[in-house]
């Protein structure tokens, strides 16, 4: 997997509102064959931690798709706790 950083925004509809969110990184998974978009809108939890969503989407059209599997969350959740656990060093 190759995970590229990004620092670019986005807007998406969601319930008639205008949701602006800011891309964290992309990646391609070899096994699934997917690329994967994580990105957050900046809100924060009851706990104070930042919320993050993730998506597959095709880069041709940059559609975004629901992460469906347990493996694809699971390949999400290791990347990014590797992203975080190396931010913090």
């Amino acid at each position: 997997m190759e995970e590229k950083l990004h620092s670019g925004k986005f807007t998406l509809i969601k319930n008639d509102q205008e949701i602006e969110y800011t891309t964290l990184f992309t990646f391609y998974n070899d096994r699934t064959k997917k690329n994967y978009v994580v990105y957050t809108d900046n809100t924060e939890d009851e706990d104070g931690n930042k919320q993050i969503f993730a998506s597959s989407y095709n880069p041709e059209d940059s559609e975004l798709q629901a992460v469906t599997t347990d493996e694809e969350w699971s390949n999400i959740y290791i990347l990014l706790s590797k992203l975080v656990s190396d931010n913090n060093k």
